[in-house]
């Protein structure tokens, strides 16, 4: 496929070039364009990455907060198999609707009372300590 001469030929071009003035103002114009169109693609990732990030923290909020409720729901259970069956032996009374039942207490599960405040308040602090860990991750505070 052969080029015809006429196509190549630059002295049928009758636009003239811009002058220096009007060069400098077109490339002043396309580097504004330009600097908009980045600021702007910024912008949507910023606005993009905090979409993200509330997601994000709404999801891990609610995984930390079952967390805490799982770490209680197990203390308490220890507690609960403590108070009704902590006790080596001995005996003990209850009464119902003006009867008194005298039982023995099973000796199935003890924890001595040392043992039984350190996990009380190791659990605690533990639990306060991840909750709070986890939030200031979640939800830091803004420097306003």
């Amino acid at each position: 496929m052969a080029i015809s001469r006429d196509i190549l030929d630059v002295g049928k071009i009758t636009e003239q070039p811009p002058t220096k003035d009007q060069s400098e103002e077109i490339g002043k114009e396309e580097a504004r364009a330009i600097a908009e169109r980045l600021s702007l693609d910024k912008f949507r990732e910023e606005l993009e990455t905090i979409i993200q990030d509330r997601i994000e923290r709404k999801k891990y909020a609610n995984r930390a907060f079952w967390i805490v409720i799982g770490w209680v729901g197990v203390l308490s259970i220890i507690l609960f198999f403590q108070g009704f069956w902590g006790h080596t032996g001995g005996e003990g009374t209850v009464q119902i609707s003006g009867v008194s039942y005298k039982f023995t207490k099973p000796s199935l599960f003890t924890l001595s009372d040392t043992v039984l405040v350190a996990l009380i308040s190791g659990s605690t602090l533990s639990i306060f300590g991840f909750f709070t860990a986890v939030m200031n991750y979640l939800f830091p505070k803004r420097k306003d």
